[in-house]
C-alpha cells in the first residue's frame, strides 16, 4: 500500500513596504512549479491540502518575483507552491500581513 502524499511546508514571511508588504518564502521552488498567493481576511484562510488546485479562476495569483503584495494589516497571505500542469499544491504557508509603510513625503 502506497502512502498518503503530503503537503510540504513553506515558510513564509511578510516585511511592510511602502505601500504594501513583501513576502519572502525561504524555500527554493522545485522544477515544474509555480508559486501562487491568496491575502484573505485571517479568519478565512484557505485550507490547502495536497493537490488542493490553486488556479488563477479561484482567486489565486502568481506571486511576483519581488514578493510585492498589498493588503491590509492582519490580513493572512497564503502561499502555495503547485504544479505548472494543473495547478495542484505541493507546499503551503502562511503569514500576517504587517502594516504597509506610509509613502514618503506623506
Amino acid at each position: 500500500m502506497t502512502p498518503e502524499p503530503t503537503l510540504g511546508t513553506l515558510t513564509v514571511t511578510a516585511a511592510a513596504r511602502e505601500g504594501g508588504q513583501t513576502v519572502t518564502v525561504a524555500e527554493t521552488l522545485g522544477s515544474g512549479r509555480q508559486r501562487r498567493y491568496i491575502i484573505t481576511a485571517a479568519d478565512a484562510a484557505p485550507k490547502v491540502a495536497y493537490d488542493t488546485v490553486c488556479d488563477l479562476g479561484s482567486g489565486w495569483a502568481d506571486l511576483p518575483a519581488d514578493g510585492g503584495v498589498s493588503g491590509t494589516e492582519g490580513q493572512t497571505v497564503t502561499v502555495v507552491d503547485c504544479t505548472t500542469q494543473g495547478a495542484n499544491a505541493r507546499a503551503a504557508g502562511t503569514a500576517i500581513l504587517p502594516a504597509p509603510t506610509p509613502a514618503s513625503g506623506s
